[in-house]
């Protein structure tokens, strides 16, 4: 299924989709744009003229457009996909940018409050799903309004979606260190954990399966001390001559606009 695609001209930023072409109050046909790629409508749905007619308008506009099937959607799910949070209102959506503190009189304390914008380019991303899903969870605490988190996609690439990190796992008793080889998140306690020496033979995994990993090793093998790490190219240094180091992860941020 194709879809009309619109990147942002000279600059990064966030990739649209052509939602719809209709008529609007003034019963001028107006171009309609949607972040979300399940708001997008196909090729086919919107019809041979008004695709002509849309293609027109973006040009007008000086826009970047191009047709995105299938093959195309998969490499922006596996490098170019990020996370949002929005709320949905009468008039559409709008996303989550940043957080201000009030005073709340029923609470008698003050509170973090979430504030939201019209426009996508000024939103809050994030390269992890775990990570907007449990700020979500947060706000929605103190909010009724219907409030859910959107992948969009980007003209940057998701360096958390690349599978580069590692695990250096240290017996608490022996004091040796060896890195992950395999592991199975189904397992037991009771089951062998899969080593090796070598950086190269490691299980490697993208952010948010880390996540995953690393709290269920801490919950199923205690006598572990589990320490992440971010494999570089080429790297491939011996677990006994690993040194742990602290590593820093960017995990949300804003576009330059």
């Amino acid at each position: 299924m194709l879809r009309l695609a619109v990147k942002p001209k000279d600059k990064d930023g966030v990739i649209m989709f052509v939602k719809s072409y209709k008529r609007d109050w003034s019963f001028r046909k107006k171009l309609v744009l949607t972040p979300l790629l399940g708001e997008a409508i196909s090729i086919d749905n919107l019809g041979g003229a008004d695709t002509v007619k849309a293609i027109c308008s973006l040009r007008e506009k000086g826009a970047s457009y191009c047709y995105v099937g299938s093959c195309e959607i998969e490499k922006l799910v596996a490098h170019s996909q990020f996370y949002i949070i929005a709320k949905h209102t009468r008039k559409g959506l709008e996303y989550y940018c940043s957080e201000k503190e009030e005073y709340d009189s029923k609470l008698k304390q003050r509170i973090q409050v979430p504030e939201f914008t019209k426009d996508i380019n000024k939103a809050e991303f994030s390269k992890s799903l775990d990570n907007v899903n449990a700020t979500l969870t947060r706000i929605r605490q103190n909010s009724k309004e219907k409030i859910t988190a959107h992948s969009v996609f980007l003209t940057i690439e998701n360096d958390l979606n690349i599978p580069n990190i590692i695990f250096a796992v240290t017996n608490k008793v022996s004091k040796k260190t060896r890195y992950l080889k395999r592991y199975d998140l189904n397992g037991k306690s009771s089951d062998k954990v899969q080593m090796c020496d070598y950086m190269d033979s490691a299980l490697q995994v993208t952010y948010d399966e880390a996540l995953k990993i690393y709290d269920d090793l801490h919950a199923k093998h205690k006598g572990f001390l589990v320490n992440l790490h971010i494999r570089k190219d080429g790297e491939n240094t011996h677990a006994k001559d690993f040194v742990c180091k602290k590593e820093s992860i960017r995990i949300g941020f804003k576009l330059n606009v």
